[in-house]
């Protein structure tokens, strides 16, 4: 999946379309980017789900809660699984040269869906007391993943610190889900049976399949525009 890739009005080889798309993503990042931050974060801030600040629940889990009996995916199964699959991106950017642009593409798309279907829909959720001074780190941490984003948006593969930039995201979004998946799920597990874990991760998997359907140019302009603060949970 591309980012932001836009063609010229005439025709071309690939390799021009490829320099107009990331042009028009300098474009967009250079426009729009940190002057408009605050508006547009103030704006989702009145838009954002409550917050969970009630006691925990009792549970009637099994083991893993990965899914009720009545089918679906829970919203821990679901971040996992995100994980796994930006884990495996990582890998191929530093394996396969020719696809760089292309795969660090993947990294940002998949990367900016996760931090918002955790901002506006996971976090809020399981916000309360046990789990609250988790969730501010995990909201620093995705300020930190976004900016060393928006400095990629800009950079070319044939950039000399293009792949030393991409170590650094790599090991802050590695950092990030060690937290989420030794801190933060386990006690999330605690405070939720394993249905409303499904329900959860159902309105997740809507949310990233509307945030899909946007297109990527509308992504890249949602992470350069979230680069200043981090995200009201």
């Amino acid at each position: 999946m591309r980012v932001a890739r836009k063609t010229k009005k005439t025709s071309g080889s690939s390799s021009s379309r490829r320099s107009t798309g990331r042009s028009n993503r300098r474009t967009t990042s250079r426009s729009r980017g940190r002057t408009s931050s605050r508006s547009a974060s103030s704006r989702r801030a009145s838009s954002r789900s409550p917050s969970r600040t009630g006691t925990t629940r009792s549970t009637s889990k099994g083991a893993s809660n990965g899914a009720a009996s009545g089918g679906g995916i829970s919203a821990i199964s679901l971040l996992e699984q995100q994980h796994r699959m930006v884990d495996k991106l990582f890998e191929r950017i530093k394996a396969e040269r020719a696809k760089r642009d292309q795969i660090f593409d993947e990294i940002c798309t998949a990367l900016v869906i996760h931090a918002d279907i955790e901002e506006k829909i996971f976090y809020p959720s399981v916000k309360a007391r046990r789990t609250e001074e988790t969730l501010y780190e995990a909201v620093e941490e995705h300020l930190s993943v976004k900016r060393v984003l928006a400095d990629l948006v800009d950079m070319e593969p044939s950039n000399p610190k293009y792949m030393a930039k991409v170590e650094v995201l790599k090991e802050l979004v590695k950092h990030h889900v060690r937290e989420e998946e030794n801190t933060l799920f386990p006690e999330v597990r605690k405070m939720f049976d394993a249905g409303e874990l499904v329900d959860l991760g159902r309105r997740m998997m809507q949310m990233e399949q509307q945030l899909r359907q946007g297109g990527e140019s509308e992504l890249v302009r949602d992470l350069v525009e979230h680069t200043d603060q981090s995200a009201p949970i």
